[in-house]
């Protein structure tokens, strides 16, 4: 598993890239090992996911008729979720590149998103923490999330425009296809495996 030292690395060179310094890419290992590497990014934003799968868990028992039983079950069906939501971007986006003659730069793409959910998982808990908190600001919550989307949004944006050159239709189906697919598999997910809160 990556050290402390070796993920800032990556997210220093990430953050280069968002900022158009090519140096970047020499911060961040963007090869097949690289790639395969990034999917510890799921241990380093565990943290984050098991409190959202807490508070998760706490909406719906509190919706929920008394007495209703949320355990180890639960809490699997939520993981399983979890997973599906990291791979099917995956297989997604190996798709679409290969369909566009990109395919060289999946490895890459593969890295930098996986790389790039461990400051916003981070940054999605402390704003889950401030509505635990402040339970009487549900509309700043809702705002500061739309400003965490849009950093999103605009870091994938700068860091594929580097990785995969100024390909506008490329870039915003890239995009798409991290975001979109995502909303909707969790919703069916959670509908199916009857962990969706009521």
């Amino acid at each position: 598993m990556p050290g402390f030292e070796e993920v800032r690395s990556y997210l220093f060179g990430l953050w280069l890239l968002v900022k158009g310094n090519r140096l970047g890419f020499a911060y961040v290992d963007f090869t097949e090992r690289g790639s395969l590497r990034s999917f510890w990014a799921i241990l380093w934003c565990m943290p984050p996911i098991v409190l959202t799968w807490i508070w998760i868990r706490a909406s719906y028992l509190e919706a929920m008729p008394p007495g209703t039983h949320a355990g180890a079950l639960f809490f699997f069906r939520l993981a399983l979720s979890e997973f599906c939501g990291w791979i099917a971007p995956v297989i997604l986006t190996g798709v679409l590149l290969g369909l566009t003659g990109f395919g060289n730069r999946f490895n890459a793409l593969v890295a930098a998103v996986n790389w790039i959910s461990v400051p916003f998982a981070y940054g999605n808990a402390l704003l889950l923490i401030v509505m635990i908190l402040l339970p009487g600001i549900p509309g700043l919550i809702a705002f500061l999330w739309l400003i965490l989307l849009g950093g999103v949004i605009i870091a994938l944006e700068r860091v594929f425009r580097m990785i995969c050159g100024p390909n506008v239709a490329l870039i915003a189906a890239l995009i798409l296809v991290q975001m979109v697919p995502v909303m909707f598999l969790s919703d069916w997910l959670e509908r199916f495996l009857g962990t969706a809160v009521p």
